[in-house]
């Protein structure tokens, strides 16, 4: 049995599911998990490069984060926009996945279900039991 090839670019990962979920949007009325952050979803790649940032203990500097949110909370909230966008765009490739389906795809076949991991694991480095609570929502 061949191994599922998981990508490893979630720049590029995202941007060959935006068309998907661009049909999501027009085949749903405009209605979207998606927005918590209020970033646009074209410049979700600018939340990908923040993430990836943060995983790798580098500075972030990054238009897209909003500095009135204190940089973990904008981090969660990040996770939680990518995390609708792909299963958006993936109920969209498959209308009848099951949630089951849904999810094993998302967090054993994504390139970003390795990177949220990553920031998930830098955070519970940190030793703060509020940091803690946020790596949970994250990924678990």
């Amino acid at each position: 049995v061949a191994t599922p090839h998981i990508p490893t670019d979630v720049a590029f990962e995202l941007t060959t599911l935006r068309p998907y979920y661009e049909q999501w949007l027009d085949a749903h009325g405009g209605r979207t998990a998606v927005g918590v952050t209020r970033v646009d979803q074209r410049r979700f790649r600018g939340l990908v490069r923040l993430l990836e940032a943060y995983a790798e203990g580098r500075e972030i500097d990054s238009p897209e984060w909003n500095r009135d949110v204190p940089l973990p909370q904008f981090v969660r909230w990040s996770a939680d926009d990518l995390k609708a966008f792909y299963l958006e765009a993936r109920m969209q490739q498959r209308p009848g996945a099951s949630f089951q389906e849904l999810n094993g795809w998302l967090w054993s076949g994504t390139a970003l279900s390795n990177l949220l991991r990553a920031v998930r694991d830098r955070m519970r480095a940190q030793g703060d039991p509020k940091l803690d609570a946020i790596a949970f929502g994250v990924a678990r």
